[in-house]
């Protein structure tokens, strides 16, 4: 089966603020080894990087009236990809984009889906999307639970399941950085070698629910334990939050330290990596954190947790399921959350047994390289 010679075109919001727009970047890189690719930003943002075979093609241009702005996006997008085998395209807003394109113009197309397809409540916004993304060749989704979703609401026939892609050498290889360690330690006046303290990572909104964890701490046992946040986000968010940790008297046990454009040497150092959000499209910091051989505290919720933690089992208020990868607990139950919290802490050896690799290797991305490959290749041979 012949990958080579494809001109394949990449499309973002951006280069920068979440995961979805990583994995994309990712991908240009990884299939740039053997096509021509070229990566679309309908913003201009960058963060990530891409390598210099990868073509960088960014919408400049900023304009307020909202219906001006799509037929921007429109002839934008046309343009940029016009030269192109296939379009790869990930996030709601571009992928609505070149599948309105579709129904105008011959080309192939495979729609990335990052997030719940059930977070879209609005019942116009659901028939859009059910008819736009019928006009893609393909719509990836990235867990079970998303493409199960995705065939039982929307009764589309071109969805596929494929994990996102991680490039976990290089994970492991940034978990190294001790200048990211010494930066911390010198600008918030902690000692992150010293301290025994849990990571928190992602945009800081309303969706992840950090309050869970700042609600726990009156049922945790350890008097040691520090969560480190990481990641910025809704401003009026972020100071309900520093408020609810004040004035529970909780000051000392929380650190957000913002953005790091390299979490890896915070997550190494850590216990483990908690996530509380009600809802995911499929959690990237759980793989990267099982990548750098940590266990997981997450939120049992909609979609990616259960799935990368292999855990099955029905999941009561206040109980808690674990195996050795980790532990879940019910969508905002403070609870349960602290008997999480204070399982792993008492048997935290017990975690990351002898299955990880192979686990891990799972969201390989030389692996999922492949499947989008083959996927490629079929959707344009003659």
């Amino acid at each position: 089966m012949n990958y080579q010679n494809k001109t394949i075109a990449i499309s973002a919001d951006s280069l920068a603020n979440g995961g979805a727009e990583k994995i994309a970047c990712n991908l240009a890189n990884i299939l740039s080894d053997e096509n021509n690719v070229k990566f679309i930003s309908f913003e201009n943002k960058i963060e990530y990087e891409l390598n210099t075979r990868v073509k960088l093609v960014i919408n400049k241009i900023k304009l307020k009236n909202k219906y001006i702005r799509l037929l921007l996006y429109l002839f934008f997008a046309r343009k940029a990809s016009s030269d192109c085998d296939i379009v790869v395209s990930h996030m709601i807003r571009p992928n609505l984009v070149y599948c309105f394109l579709k129904i105008f113009f011959d080309f192939k197309l495979i729609c990335v889906h990052h997030s719940s397809f059930r977070r879209i409540n609005n019942a116009f916004i659901k028939k859009i999307v059910k008819y736009l993304y019928s006009k893609a060749d393909a719509v990836i989704c990235i867990s079970s639970d998303m493409l199960n979703d995705y065939i039982t609401q929307h009764k589309n026939k071109n969805g596929v399941l494929v994990y996102n892609p991680h490039d976990l050498a290089r994970i492991k290889y940034l978990s190294n950085d001790i200048n990211v360690i010494d930066k911390i330690n010198s600008q918030f006046d902690c000692n992150l070698n010293e301290i025994s303290y849990y990571t928190v990572v992602g945009r800081i909104i309303p969706l992840k629910r950090i309050e869970t964890i700042v609600e726990s701490f009156q049922n945790i046992t350890s008097d040691n334990i520090k969560i480190l946040i990481v990641g910025d986000g809704d401003p009026k968010y972020i100071t309900a939050i520093q408020g609810l940790i004040k004035s529970r008297n909780l000051k000392d046990k929380f650190v957000f330290v913002g953005h790091l454009s390299n979490p890896y040497a915070v997550i190494k150092k850590s216990k483990g990596v908690i996530l509380c959000s009600e809802s995911e499209g499929f959690p990237n910091i759980l793989v990267e954190a099982l990548c750098l051989g940590k266990p997981i505290i997450a939120s049992d919720c909609i979609s990616g947790p259960r799935e990368i933690l292999c855990i099955n089992g029905k999941l009561g208020r206040n109980e808690i399921i674990k195996n050795e990868f980790g532990i879940l607990y019910p969508v905002g139950d403070a609870l349960a959350l602290a008997k999480a919290i204070n399982y792993m802490n008492e048997n935290h050896t017990t975690f990351i047994g002898s299955k990880i690799k192979s686990r891990v290797e799972e969201f390989n991305i030389m692996h999922i390289k492949k499947k989008y490959l083959s996927l490629i290749n079929c959707l344009t041979k003659p």
